[in-house]
C-alpha cells in the first residue's frame, strides 16, 4: 500500500512537472497595464507577507496598473480585504496540487486574464507546487520570481534552475538582504524581494487593522482579561501535546484569566477537548480570518504552536508565546528582538537540538506522533514564559 501510494505521488509529481515545462513556450502577451501577484502558500505565510505585499501593490498603483491577485482561496477573501486589489483570484490549493482537470482548468482561467506582466514573490517556491504553472499560462510577457532558497535535494534545486528560464527576472534576495550571522526572516526575505524591484516598504513588520470588534458580539467573547490558545497547527507532528495545553489552561483559570480556543473547522474537535477541560470558549472554525484577527486583538496573550494565529498576534501587537519546534528555525519564528516594536512581546519556548533549521524528514523516531523537539518542551517551562510576559504589564 505504501509502495502504491509512493508511486502514485510520484507519477502525479512527474505530470505537474511535465504539464509546467511544456507551459514555458506559451505564446506572450497580454495587457500592459495588468499585473498579476501569485501566491499560494498558507495563512501565516500571507499575515508575513503583508506589509511586501502592501508595498508592492501601492507601487503598481501609482503605476496605475490593475492588480489580480491568484492566491490560496483559505485566506482570498482576507487579502481582497486588506490589499484592496482590482481582482482576486481563489486557488483550491489541495485540488490544484492533486487534480490535473482542476489545474488545467485554473490554468486556462489564467490564460483569460490576460496579464501583461506576473510576479512570483515566494521564497518557498517548489517545483510543481504550481507557482511556476501559473507564471509560465498566464502568458504575460514580463514574469519576475523568487529565485528561492538553496534547497539541499539537488534534483529540486537542478528542475528549479531549469524553470527559472522561463522568468524575465529572476531575483536572488539571499543575495541582497545581510544580517550578520543570523539566518534572514522571511520578513527580511520579503522585504529584499521588494527592494530588488525598486520599491520603498515602510518598516519589515506589518499591522492588522484591528478595528472595534463588530465580528466578535455573536461570539459572546469574555468581559474579563482572557488568552487566546491555539493547539493546532497546519502539521500536527510539529504541534505541542495536546494534554499540555490542558494543564497550561489550568493554571491560566488559577491566575484569573479565561481561556478562549481557536483552530479550523478541522481542528474542532481537539479544541472542544481543551475548551471543555478549563471552561472555556470553542470558537475553531466559527469565525473569519478577520474576525479571529479582531479576538486576538482583545486578548491579553496568545499561546500556540509554530503557526499562523502567532503571526496574527504579533500584527494585531498582542502578547504572544510560542511552543516552538525545529524546523525551518529561526526563518518565522522566533521574530528577531529588533525588529519588534517596543514592549511587544513574541517569546517562542524549544528545547535546541543540533538538527534545528532542518527543512526534511525528522531524522528522530517520533513520539505518539509528535517530532522529538516539540515533545521535549515541558510545561513548566512554557508556564514560566507565559507568567514572565503576564507580569510585565
Amino acid at each position: 500500500m505504501v509502495l502504491k501510494s509512493a508511486s502514485t505521488s510520484s507519477a502525479l509529481l512527474f505530470c505537474k512537472l511535465f504539464l509546467d515545462f511544456c507551459l514555458l513556450p506559451v505564446p506572450k502577451g497580454g495587457r500592459p497595464e495588468v499585473v498579476g501577484i501569485v501566491r499560494l502558500d498558507a495563512i501565516g505565510d500571507f499575515v508575513v507577507w503583508l506589509p511586501a505585499a502592501q508595498a508592492l501593490v501601492a507601487h503598481q498603483r501609482v503605476k496605475q496598473k490593475q492588480v489580480v491577485l491568484i492566491v490560496n482561496q483559505l485566506w482570498a477573501p482576507w487579502a481582497e480585504s486588506l490589499l484592496q486589489v482590482d481582482q482576486v483570484v481563489a486557488v483550491d490549493v489541495n485540488l490544484f496540487a492533486k487534480g490535473l482537470r482542476y489545474r488545467v482548468s485554473m490554468l486556462q482561467r489564467i490564460r483569460r486574464l490576460q496579464l501583461g506582466s506576473i510576479i512570483v514573490p515566494a521564497y518557498s517556491r517548489i517545483p510543481g507546487d504550481g507557482n511556476d504553472a501559473i507564471a509560465f499560462a498566464s502568458g504575460a510577457r514580463t514574469r519576475i520570481a523568487n529565485k528561492g532558497y538553496r534547497s539541499k535535494n539537488r534534483l529540486a534545486g537542478w528542475l528549479r534552475t531549469l524553470l527559472n528560464i522561463g522568468y524575465s527576472q529572476v531575483v536572488a534576495t539571499d543575495e541582497i538582504w545581510s544580517s550578520g550571522n543570523s539566518p534572514k526572516s522571511e520578513l527580511e526575505i520579503n522585504a529584499s524581494f521588494v527592494k530588488a524591484l525598486g520599491i520603498s516598504q515602510n518598516g519589515l513588520l506589518g499591522k492588522l487593522p484591528i478595528s472595534q470588534p463588530h465580528g466578535i458580539y455573536d461570539l459572546q467573547m469574555p468581559e474579563e482579561p482572557y488568552v487566546v490558545m491555539i493547539p493546532g497547527g497546519s502539521w500536527s507532528g510539529k504541534a505541542w501535546p495536546l494534554e499540555r495545553f490542558v494543564e497550561l489552561a489550568r493554571q491560566l483559570n488559577a491566575h484569573g484569566f479565561e481561556v478562549v480556543v481557536s483552530g479550523s473547522e478541522g481542528e474542532r474537535a481537539i479544541c472542544d477537548e481543551l475548551a471543555s477541560a478549563c471552561s472555556g470558549r470553542n470558537i475553531a472554525g466559527r469565525t473569519s480570518l478577520q474576525t479571529l484577527a479582531e479576538v486576538i486583538g482583545g486578548a491579553r496573550l496568545v499561546i500556540g504552536n509554530d503557526s499562523a494565529g502567532i503571526h496574527i498576534a504579533v500584527a494585531a501587537g498582542v502578547d504572544s508565546v510560542c511552543v516552538m519546534w525545529g524546523g525551518s528555525f529561526g526563518r518565522f519564528i522566533p521574530y528577531k528582538k529588533e525588529i519588534l516594536p517596543r514592549g511587544l512581546e513574541a517569546r517562542a519556548v524549544y528545547r535546541h537540538m543540533d538538527c534545528f533549521g532542518c527543512t526534511g524528514p525528522c531524522p528522530y523516531p517520533t513520539v505518539s506522533g509528535k517530532v522529538k523537539c516539540i515533545d521535549a518542551v515541558p510545561v513548566s517551562e512554557v508556564w514560566a514564559t507565559v507568567h514572565d510576559v503576564l507580569g510585565k504589564k
